[in-house]
C-alpha cells in the first residue's frame, strides 16, 4: 500500500494501539485511545477514508477504569482486511518488537512529519500550564515528551523520531531508561509546534498554553 499523509499519520498514532493475534477467526485492531473523544472520532474518519472500511466496522468505546477519574475513548476496528494489511507494517503481538515501518523510513519528509504528528497525538504530552496556574501542580518545565513502548535493547523507534527532529534543528534527548524522548527549551518547543500537524486538540492546546506561559507564542499565532 502506498504511503500517504493519512496513512503515515495513522501508523504513528497506532503506536498507542494494538494488533493482537486473531482469536477464533476474530480480527480486531485497536487504533487509538484518548481522553479527547473528538480526536478519536477524527481518527475514525481518517481510518475509514484511508482504508475504505465500512463505518459499522469501526467502534468507539467509552471506558472507565479504577484509576481513571474521567472516561477515555477507545477506537477499535473489526476487520480481517485491515488486520492483514497492518501486519505489513507491524508484527502481530507486543509493541515491544515494533520498529519504524520501512516504508516510513523511505518516505518523503512531509509524510515523516505526519507520522511523527500521529505518534505525538497518541503518545506525546507536555507540562500542563493551566494546572500549574491553578495551583494543582507545584512545578512546571518547558518540555514535551513522546513515550514509546519498545524493546529497550532496540532503540530504533526513538532514534528515528530524533532523526526527524534533527532535520528541523529541534534538539531532543532520549531518556536514560529509553522509555521516551524529551524536547526541552522554548524555541525547540515552538519549532515543534509550528512544524508538526497535531490533530489532537487537547494535546495541541496544552502545548499552546505552555508556550504562551513562557511568552513565546501569542494568542494570534495559536
Amino acid at each position: 500500500m502506498k504511503i500517504t499523509n493519512n496513512l503515515a499519520y495513522l501508523l504513528g498514532a497506532l503506536r498507542d494501539g494494538s494488533l493482537p493475534k486473531p482469536s477464533k477467526n476474530k480480527y480486531e485492531v485497536t487504533i487509538v485511545a484518548d481522553l479527547d473523544e473528538s480526536w478519536v472520532i477524527k481518527v475514525a474518519d481518517i481510518t475509514e477514508k484511508t482504508f475504505n472500511i465500512l463505518r459499522d466496522k469501526l467502534k468507539i468505546y467509552k471506558v472507565m477504569t479504577n484509576k481513571s477519574k474521567q472516561p477515555f475513548y477507545r477506537l477499535k476496528v473489526y476487520s480481517k482486511q485491515l488486520h492483514k494489511l497492518l501486519t505489513k507494517f507491524y508484527p502481530i503481538g507486543s509493541q515491544q518488537e515494533w520498529r519504524t515501518p520501512n516504508k516510513i523510513k523511505k518516505a518523503i519528509m512531509n509524510q515523516k512529519i505526519y507520522y511523527l504528528s500521529g505518534f505525538y497525538d497518541a503518545e506525546g504530552g507536555c507540562r500542563d500550564a493551566d494546572k500549574f496556574l491553578r495551583g494543582i501542580t507545584k512545578s512546571i518545565n518547558c518540555e514535551a515528551a513522546i513515550r514509546c513502548k519498545h524493546n529497550y535493547e532496540i532503540n530504533e523507534p526513538l532514534e528515528f523520531i530524533q532523526s526527524i527532529l534533527n532535520e528541523f534543528k529541534i534538539k531532543s534527548s532520549i531518556r536514560k531508561n529509553k522509555t521516551g524522548l524529551i524536547i526541552t527549551g522554548k524555541q525547540n518547543l515552538l519549532k515543534f509546534y509550528k512544524t508538526f500537524k497535531l490533530l489532537n486538540l487537547r494535546k495541541k492546546k496544552m502545548l499552546e498554553d505552555l508556550l504562551k506561559y513562557y511568552k513565546v507564542l501569542s494568542s494570534v499565532e495559536a
